[in-house]
């Protein structure tokens, strides 16, 4: 659970979907959920800052779950069906303490979204200490 703090920075951040239009089509066929107001919500100069502290202050992926359930509330707002959600993940979030799965799952039957509609994005920031970390949460993911 976010202390009152980071609480608060959440409260103060946004995100812009991004359109990602099919070339050959036209049509809309994902939007990617781009983070705003990293500065308002905690004078952080970079959304690397925000994330950075977050991960030393070990509360990475509690901030994440909180941002991609405030990402995935403002996708359900668009009207225009059978598009997809493109959402980063920083992959510093595995070496957090409190790393559990199924959550996504449980913010998409919330929100009775289809699971289908969600495409992580994995950041390059940080370095990556074990690549099988990342290979069981990509399983994980697909088995979710």
């Amino acid at each position: 659970m976010l202390n009152e703090k980071w609480k608060n920075i959440v409260a103060k951040l946004d995100f812009a979907l991004q359109p990602i239009v099919n070339i050959k089509s036209g049509k809309l066929f994902a939007v990617e959920a781009l983070l705003r107001n990293y500065y308002e919500a905690g004078a952080f100069q970079t959304i690397f800052d925000l994330f950075d502290r977050a991960f030393e202050e070990e509360i990475l992926y509690q901030l994440d779950i909180e941002l991609r359930r405030k990402a995935l509330e403002k996708f359900t707002l668009i009207n225009i069906k059978d598009i997809h959600l493109f959402y980063n993940l920083d992959n510093r979030l595995l070496y957090m303490p409190d790393f559990t799965g199924g959550n996504t799952s449980a913010i998409l039957d919330s929100l009775l979204l289809d699971k289908k509609i969600i495409t992580f994005e994995l950041s390059e920031r940080g370095t990556i200490k074990d690549s099988s970390a990342i290979s069981s949460m990509v399983k994980r993911y697909k088995q979710e």
